[in-house]
């Protein structure tokens, strides 16, 4: 039987661009769209196994090394990470040929040009491109939440996700997003009660005193649980299967999902960000071989033309998230900034009360 895929009809600049179009109409409701169809099965399968090998190969020079860190410089790639959970590895393009050619054809056909012009302008610099797996363990946070919390990232940037294995439920370390945070200006981590133990605010978390709220707080309060219901009713994951791929801004509220059911999934991550916002330059670019499309190489070079002027949906998002009204997210951050203060005076007078059996027991830094 032939899959859907494998008979992909003649590009057609008109039907592209009216998909680019629709996209980015979901894109402006929610944050993050899924678009399907793009790739050919066939090319997706020889992709998957290329990183599949460069995976296998990391792994085998780690255990031959004796390597039990998380994170590792001496592998085939310029870097790679492994947990319990996840195994990454950080610029698979420099060896996966077949997974290159698609990251380029994504960004350099009609269609993706269109999008990304329409998502975050003319001019972009790309950050990194990754390759992870799961590795099949049992993954759920504290109480069930999610292993990787909500959150969002640095303002600017956005991500594309390429399906290489099918995932198309919930229990599979999906990424998941909240519809609409997008234009929200507040960060889930920091702004609000959501998870336990709570830190008192992002610097907070970067100090080594008084962290955490008093899980009092927690427990007593007006507005926080109508945030976590928010979160509860409206989370959704971007599935998709082989071929499909996905886009979201990082300002929108995301986390990963459990890993419940053992599956080993294989996914393709690229991201970067618009010229006009300061780049995250923390992660040093390798020399592209030959094998490397100039055009995909090129996105990561310094001194990118700036975005001037653009009517972006990245620009559209950034004035949103400057409108001031008010509404629950707003009390319920006032609310903790106002609880956070109270736990920082309460723990300076009285330390005992970071015992246990006033605050949960805290995350390691």
């Amino acid at each position: 039987m032939t899959s859907r895929l494998e008979t992909r009809p003649r590009a057609d600049r008109a039907r592209d661009l009216g998909l680019a179009e629709s996209a980015l109409a979901e894109l402006e409701r929610s944050g993050f769209v899924v678009v399907p169809d793009f790739f050919c099965v066939t090319e997706v399968d020889a992709a998957r196994e290329e990183l599949v090998r460069v995976l296998d190969l990391d792994a085998g020079m780690r255990r031959a090394k004796g390597c039990a860190a998380a994170d590792w410089r001496e592998g085939p790639t310029p870097s790679s990470s492994s947990t319990g959970v996840m195994h990454t590895v950080l610029f698979p393009s420099l060896h996966c040929p077949t997974l290159a050619a698609m990251m380029d054809r994504l960004l350099e056909s009609p269609m993706g040009r269109h999008f990304l012009r329409g998502a975050v302008g003319e001019h972009y610099r790309l950050r990194v491109d990754l390759g992870r797996i799961t590795t099949g363990a049992h993954d759920v946070g504290p109480g069930g939440a999610l292993p990787h919390d909500w959150h969002r990232d640095t303002p600017g940037e956005w991500t594309i996700g390429i399906f290489l294995d099918d995932l198309e439920e919930d229990g599979h370390s999906a990424t998941a997003g909240l519809p609409g945070t997008h234009v929200l200006p507040f960060n889930p981590y920091w702004d609000f009660m959501l998870s336990r133990p709570c830190y008192r605010s992002k610097a907070a978390y970067l100090d080594t005193q008084y962290r955490y709220m008093l899980d009092w707080f927690y427990r007593h309060n007006l507005f926080q649980g109508r945030v976590r219901r928010f979160f509860e009713t409206r989370a959704r994951g971007m599935f998709g299967r082989r071929g499909d791929w996905y886009f979201f801004f990082n300002d929108v509220w995301h986390g990963r999902q459990p890993n419940l059911f053992g599956r080993k999934l294989v996914m393709v991550r690229l991201g970067g960000f618009a010229t006009e916002y300061p780049f995250k330059d923390d992660i040093p670019v390798p020399e592209f071989p030959a094998s490397v499309p100039r055009s995909y190489a090129d996105h990561y070079r310094a001194g990118q033309p700036v975005n001037v002027g653009t009517d972006s949906l990245l620009q559209r998002m950034a004035a949103r998230q400057r409108a001031w009204h008010l509404d629950v997210f707003r009390l319920a951050s006032a609310e903790k900034r106002w609880a956070s203060r109270l736990s920082r005076m309460l723990l300076a007078r009285w330390p005992r009360l970071s015992e246990d059996r006033f605050l949960a027991t805290p995350k390691a830094p």
